[in-house]
């Protein structure tokens, strides 16, 4: 989950900030969290609970994006572009927290930050951002090569109906839940790849009793049957946008060329397609240059002339 300052500054880039806004309650951050025993089916008495030094020694009060159990006795939240690893056990974050998100951090991975990190409990993880996620090698330690890819039916048949996925957790239960920027969730059976039919649905106090939250910003299982989520009151809303003639997209002008992938391939909504391209392009250029001209501002100044290369206007 992106806050939306970050979003915003993006936004302002490709003049597109028209085709997203925040919910009545502010920004998108992740601010209490409830801890829900996944065996019972509903959140356990006394949440949801506030994120602060007594709760969750470490780690940002506010402002989480992803998190994801490990599986090693350690834990990762995310926010930005920096993490936290936390120790389970101990119930504190590492010492030396937080660290930035770079190529010897997580090598593979969008520096700016992510909206949501699943543990596929095969020995790979998925990090998801926009409409992009990257398959990442736990043991190896960085992501596979030939990604990121499109959330599409091909890679995730019916998880693209959720929408801009917002949070993701395993439920060891053979399946996995993802949470769309809209509040909504969907749930995945992760043995036949393919989303269950009648998702994507409504959170409430039957699908989620408990739970408490109009949308989920970041989940990640805990020990045992416990999981964890981290919500707040407002949903995003991403507004629908109407249709643009053949060769032309939608921008926040109105109709603009299409952009086209680098297999050729027209996309559709300039809001997220345009984004994941140039975050993609400046990444790609940040791997190729020496590790002195490496590092955020270098990152910044390659997306901007992404941007005004391919921007609608």
């Amino acid at each position: 989950m992106r806050p939306a300052g970050i979003w915003q500054a993006g936004c302002r880039a490709l003049t597109l900030c028209a085709l997203l806004t925040i919910g009545a309650g502010g920004a998108a951050q992740a601010e209490d969290y409830v801890r829900y025993d996944m065996s019972a089916d509903r959140a356990d008495a006394g949440y949801p609970r506030p994120m602060d030094g007594s709760t969750w020694p470490g780690v940002w009060p506010q402002g989480i994006d992803a998190a994801v159990n490990w599986g090693n006795g350690k834990a990762y939240f995310f926010s930005g572009s920096q993490y936290v690893r936390y120790d389970i056990a101990a119930d504190r974050a590492d010492p030396g927290y937080p660290k930035s998100i770079d190529r010897n951090t997580w090598p593979g991975v969008w520096p700016t930050g992510v909206d949501a990190v699943i543990n596929w409990g095969n020995g790979k993880a998925y990090f998801f951002k926009e409409n992009m996620y990257i398959r990442y090698d736990i043991a190896a330690d960085r992501a596979d090569p030939g990604y990121p890819q499109y959330v599409d039916d091909t890679g995730w048949p019916g998880l693209a109906a959720l929408g801009p996925i917002d949070a993701a957790i395993n439920g060891s239960n053979g399946s996995a839940y993802f949470f769309g920027k809209g509040g909504g969730y969907l749930r995945y059976d992760i043995a036949a790849d393919r989303a269950d039919q009648g998702y994507p649905r409504g959170i409430d106090g039957t699908s989620w009793p408990g739970l408490g939250f109009d949308a989920v910003g970041a989940a990640m299982r805990g020990t045992g049957s416990s999981a964890y989520f981290f919500g707040f009151g407002a949903p995003v809303v991403v507004h629908p946008v109407p249709p643009c003639p053949p060769g032309k997209v939608k921008g926040a002008g109105g109709c603009a060329p299409v952009v086209q992938s680098g297999s050729g391939e027209d996309l559709p909504i300039c809001a997220n397609a345009l984004y994941g391209i140039c975050e993609r392009e400046a990444y790609d250029a940040c791997q190729s240059i020496p590790p002195t001209r490496s590092g955020p501002s270098w990152f910044d100044v390659k997306f901007a002339e992404c941007t005004r290369k391919n921007a609608c206007q």
